[in-house]
C-alpha cells in the first residue's frame, strides 16, 4: 500500500498499481486510514469513477466504509477525514497552518502536513526532493558538467527524469539535504512546541466537538447517475444500498 504516500515518495515515479488503474486515489485513501498507514487527509464529495469495472470494486469500498470515518470542514468545498475519533493531528495542522505568527516556505508547510499525518521521514524527504528538483530552472541544469547529456527533444518526462539523474550526481544533492535537515528539525520542533502549547490546548477543546461522521450518502446517491450505472453495477447497487 505504498500508494497511500502519493506519486513520488521514493523521490522519483512511482508504477501505479493494478487497483490505482480501476479507483480514484481519494477513495484508496480511506483503506489507507484504515490500514494506519497515515492519520488523515484532505478531501471532497465530487464523486470520481473510471469505469464499470472500478465502479464495481469502489461500490464494495462505500459499504466498507460507510459511518466509519469523521470529518472536520476545512473550506467551503473541502473537509479533512480522519479514521474514527483521531483527531488532534488534525487540529494541530489547522491551528499551525492558521497561525500568522509562523511564516513558512510552501513545502515547510508541506512538511508539516505530511509529518502530522503520519507519513514516513524518508518519503517526505524524497518527496520534497522530487519537487524541489522539478521546479528547480533548467537553464542551470544545463550548465553543470554531468554524463548525462540533454536532448532538446525529450518529452516532459523524459526531461524531469534527467533532471532527477543530472541533480543527484552533483553537489547540489548535498546541498539540498543539508539544508532539508535543518528545516526539519525546525519544523519537528515547531509541532513539539505547538503541541505542548496553552493556546493549542484551548483551540483543541474548542474545535474537537466540531466533527461530524462521514457516510458517504451524497456519492452513493450520486452513482445513480453516472454513466457506469450499468445493469450489472444496479445489480450490486441494490443489494448493497437497498435503501437509496
Amino acid at each position: 500500500m505504498n500508494y497511500c504516500y502519493g506519486k513520488y515518495y521514493t523521490g522519483n515515479f512511482s508504477d501505479m498499481k493494478p487497483i490505482q488503474k480501476l479507483v480514484p486515489g481519494k477513495y484508496l485513501f480511506f483503506n489507507c486510514l484504515l490500514n494506519k498507514k497515515f492519520n488523515f487527509f484532505v478531501v471532497n464529495d465530487e464523486l470520481i469513477i473510471y469505469s464499470e469495472k472500478g465502479l464495481l470494486k469502489q461500490l464494495d469500498l462505500f459499504k466498507k466504509f460507510k459511518n466509519k470515518f469523521q470529518y472536520i470542514d476545512l473550506s467551503s468545498k473541502n473537509k479533512i477525514i480522519v479514521y474514527k475519533n483521531k483527531c488532534e493531528n488534525i487540529l494541530l495542522y489547522m491551528f499551525l497552518t492558521n497561525k500568522k505568527s509562523i511564516l513558512l516556505k510552501n513545502f515547510n508547510y508541506m512538511i508539516i502536513e505530511k509529518i502530522l499525518k503520519g507519513t514516513p521521514l524518508k518519503y517526505i524527504k524524497n518527496i520534497i526532493l522530487f519537487l524541489h528538483i522539478r521546479k528547480y530552472p533548467l537553464h542551470k541544469l544545463k550548465k553543470l558538467k554531468s554524463k548525462y547529456k540533454y536532448d532538446k527533444n525529450m518529452n516532459a518526462i523524459e526531461e524531469i527524469q534527467w533532471k532527477l539523474k543530472v541533480f543527484k550526481s552533483s553537489e547540489l544533492l548535498k546541498e539540498f539535504e543539508k539544508d532539508y535537515k535543518l528545516e526539519e528539525k525546525k519544523i519537528i520542533e515547531i509541532i513539539n512546541n505547538n503541541k505542548n502549547s496553552n493556546e493549542f490546548k484551548l483551540y483543541y477543546n474548542k474545535n474537537k466537538k466540531k466533527f461530524k461522521s462521514h457516510s458517504f450518502t451524497k456519492e452513493i446517491k450520486q452513482i445513480k447517475n453516472s454513466v457506469f450505472f450499468t445493469c450489472k453495477v444496479a445489480k450490486k447497487y441494490k443489494k448493497l444500498f437497498p435503501n437509496y
